[in-house]
């Protein structure tokens, strides 16, 4: 992922949270939450129009409420301060990235990727067509430095990173098994440019969903049963709204697999 893309992913979060404090703040009783030490115990009170009132201890729910909204008022003023500092970066950050260079520069992009020391029998399938799925997406494209449009930013990023690597791949091409009464589409089908092996690389997105967790239960069993195996021929990668695929983790798994 390139940094403008997180720093914007992290402003849209930012913003969304924002929004949520302040409406919480405007929902919550009038009022602002203090409290003073009692031997082992607290005191709670509220301040109303300069007042200083108790809170009795059976209306916890009260104090509850008031200590959140004074919480949530010391949250947004930091989430602005970092709302601030994300719009200061995406301001002055310099929007040309290596992906639009590439496109900017059409014969640097095709100097890079047809100069590869690769065989013959790498260098002829990585130029081969191949049979690619061809089902319509309606969701947001991203397009690689190979050129290839891919359907997450991980997907794109695993993509670059094989490019600036030298090793060839090929983007959701078309596996057969069962006499093509199965066709499967893998992320990634990647040939090894020293031996000529064929890997497959799959990227696991949105793994906290039930129906993904069912689909990539189903594909992992088909390959399985077909000879391809996790951390044998099948690279696996997988993110969830807490966890993204770093860069840092695509190189390394570059790197154990091929050695680059």
């Amino acid at each position: 992922m390139q940094i403008r893309d997180f720093m914007t992913e992290e402003q849209k979060r930012l913003q969304e949270l924002t929004r949520e404090l302040e409406d919480y703040i405007r929902n919550a009783p009038e009022g602002t939450f203090f409290a003073s030490r009692n031997g082992k115990y607290f005191k709670w009170y509220t301040f109303q129009n300069g007042q200083k009132i108790p809170i009795n201890k059976k209306n916890k729910a009260l104090a509850y409420r008031l200590a959140m909204k004074t919480f949530a008022g010391f949250r947004l003023k930091e989430t602005v301060k970092e709302l601030k500092a994300i719009d200061a970066y995406l301001q002055e950050s310099n929007e040309t990235d290596s992906e639009t260079f590439l496109r900017e520069h059409e014969a640097i992009r095709q100097l890079i990727t047809e100069h590869k020391p690769l065989s013959e029998r790498v260098q002829k399938w990585a130029n081969e067509d191949y049979p690619r799925n061809t089902e319509p997406y309606k969701g947001t494209l991203y397009k690689t430095m190979k050129g290839d449009l891919v359907k997450s930013i991980a997907e794109r990023d695993i993509a670059n990173a094989l490019f600036l690597a030298g090793i060839p791949y090929r983007y959701e091409c078309a596996l057969s098994f069962d006499n093509g009464r199965t066709v499967i589409y893998p992320d990634f089908m990647i040939m090894d440019p020293q031996t000529g092996k064929i890997y497959l690389w799959e990227h696991f997105g949105m793994a906290e969903l039930n129906y993904y967790q069912h689909k990539n239960a189903n594909k992992l069993y088909v390959y399985f049963e077909n000879g391809y195996v996790p951390g044998l021929n099948l690279i696996t990668t997988a993110s969830d709204d807490k966890t993204k695929l770093t860069p840092a983790k695509i190189g390394q798994t570059i790197h154990y697999y091929f050695s680059v």
